[in-house]
């Protein structure tokens, strides 16, 4: 005997449709890796905090070094400083996606990580584009 996933009758094995409310096991079983969801990680109750902290965290401090890789484009003066803000922020983006977060905030982390990849991508670009251009001058 097993249990209907949807009303929770008691069914023989051999069923595949259950008689009180028409739930299909085989199609269940068919598509059962799409229910499936992940859980919270389990982290004591003091840093329950962090779970929603890190991905948001992340997520600013992405965005920050994405900022900071605009000025760093476009602004001719005080080049290094935003150049080395883009660096700090995004090494600051990239410790916060690795660390434990809530299922449902893993998006925001990635985003996060990804402007700051962007940012610091776009950043060496332009430096390697300049040191280029001036040996070549």
């Amino acid at each position: 005997m097993k249990k209907c996933i949807r009303c929770g009758r008691m069914v023989p094995d051999d069923t595949k449709v259950c008689e009180s409310c028409a739930f299909d096991f085989d199609e269940y079983e068919k598509y059962k890796h799409l229910y499936v969801t992940e859980e919270d990680p389990i982290v004591p109750e003091e840093q329950q905090s962090s779970l929603v902290d890190n991905p948001i965290l992340c997520f600013i401090f992405g965005i920050i070094s994405f900022i900071l890789m605009a000025l760093f484009l476009f602004h001719p003066n005080i080049v290094v400083i935003y150049l080395l803000g883009v660096f700090v922020f995004a090494f600051l983006a990239y410790v916060f996606s690795v660390k434990l977060a809530k299922v449902k905030l893993i998006p925001f982390q990635v985003v996060g990580k990804w402007l700051a990849n962007i940012a610091v991508s776009v950043s060496i670009f332009k430096l390697v584009f300049f040191l280029i251009r001036s040996i070549i001058k």
